[in-house]
């Protein structure tokens, strides 16, 4: 039987079924060993983002492998290092790669800025000048059953819905030429909503920073 540290590490990658989630204490200390779990994971990809369908790939290949081992739980560690030493170098040599089309790639005309920083959970960039959001999900905040994230935009006293951030994986929105405006100087804010009723404004405001 997997050890906590071994189950929160599951949780975060979304290797458990639904049984399982629902034998598990959701405990503050479990709680916390998962929020490090994700922290650590995204912490790793952060150093060497790949393109949505590698690291699909990379991930699934994980899932399978893990899912397929029926050992005990010291020797289903030992076979998710021995994974872990094949992942790296594909991450590295991805990484490599990204530099050095960074230094050969011109400089792009559309203004881009950042909205939210990944330490929040997302890392949110806007395109201005095509109106496109990017946002890709880093460590998200954790919410009950029927709940979710929503972005918001406030300037000059009024506040504007965005976008929901999603759970895992990344995403495109495409922005309101008012919304792309008030991006720029305005108030980004975070809120946990209940997704079965519309979003009007916000009401369970989590996080609110000014864009720069």
């Amino acid at each position: 039987m997997p050890n906590q540290n071994t189950l929160a590490y599951e949780y975060a990658l979304g290797l458990l079924s639904k049984e399982e989630k629902a034998d598990i204490e959701l405990t503050p200390e479990f709680l916390t060993e998962v929020e490090q779990a994700h922290l650590k994971l995204s912490a790793l990809q952060l150093q060497a983002p790949l393109d949505k369908d590698s690291s699909k790939k990379i991930w699934n290949n994980i899932s399978q492998k893990i899912k397929s081992e029926k050992e005990t739980w010291q020797d289903t560690l030992m076979s998710r290092f021995r994974m872990w030493l094949y992942v790296l170098p594909a991450i590295f040599m991805a990484f490599g790669s990204l530099m050095l089309f960074q230094q050969t790639s011109p400089v792009a005309d559309s203004y881009s800025m950042a909205i939210i920083n990944a330490k929040v959970g997302w890392e949110v960039n806007a395109d201005i000048d095509n109106r496109k959001l990017s946002i890709a999900s880093v460590s998200p905040m954790l919410v009950g059953k029927n709940e979710v994230c929503a972005l918001w935009v406030q300037k000059d006293g009024a506040t504007y819905f965005v976008s929901t951030l999603p759970n895992s994986g990344n995403k495109t929105v495409s922005m309101s030429p008012k919304i792309a405006q008030m991006l720029q100087g305005g108030e980004a804010i975070i809120s946990i909503e209940s997704s079965d009723k519309p979003m009007n404004q916000p009401t369970r405001i989590e996080y609110r920073n000014q864009i720069s």
